[in-house]
């Protein structure tokens, strides 16, 4: 789950991600949008 290797993570209500996308969450860039619930599955 570090992000680097671009595995697939399940973050909140079903958002899949991984590499870059897992950096950009954590940095907080897409959190609102997460929250918003725009990006969830």
């Amino acid at each position: 789950m570090d992000g680097d290797d671009g595995d697939d993570v399940i973050y909140g209500n079903g958002f899949i991600s991984g590499g870059l996308g897992y950096e950009m969450i954590h940095s907080g860039a897409a959190n609102d949008i997460i929250q918003s619930g725009a990006l969830t599955s």
